[in-house]
């Protein structure tokens, strides 16, 4: 989808609706498709009652990847190894382009 073209919301309900089909029932896939949905449902409205994590813990080296989204959405962003490969922006799973090392040179005291 291009900026250009306009939104058909029922031809994305239909397409919901079989990807849905496709997906077994009870599967992981099945689950994390009707979370992706349930999210979108609170989406700019989410309640922000996130649990405070007390202590930060940074590991010593990390790689970084550079990944970008499909054409249609172009997303171009820096992801960290082992974090989801899902675009931010659309949510389609985004392709890996390199990735380097980095190591942790000080820590910032609180």
């Amino acid at each position: 989808m291009t900026n250009r073209e306009p939104l058909d919301f029922e031809r994305l309900i239909l397409g919901l609706r079989a990807k849905l089909r496709e997906l077994r029932s009870g599967s992981k896939q099945e689950r994390e498709f009707l979370l992706h949905l349930e999210s979108l449902t609170r989406r700019y409205s989410e309640p922000m009652d996130y649990p405070k994590k007390s202590k930060a813990s940074f590991p010593q080296t990390i790689v970084i990847s550079q990944a970008l989204c499909h054409p249609e959405c172009g997303t171009d962003e820096l992801i960290v190894d082992g974090s989801t490969q899902e675009c931010q922006n659309c949510g389609g799973i985004m392709y890996r382009t390199g990735s380097a090392s980095y190591r942790r040179i000080e820590e910032v005291p609180e």
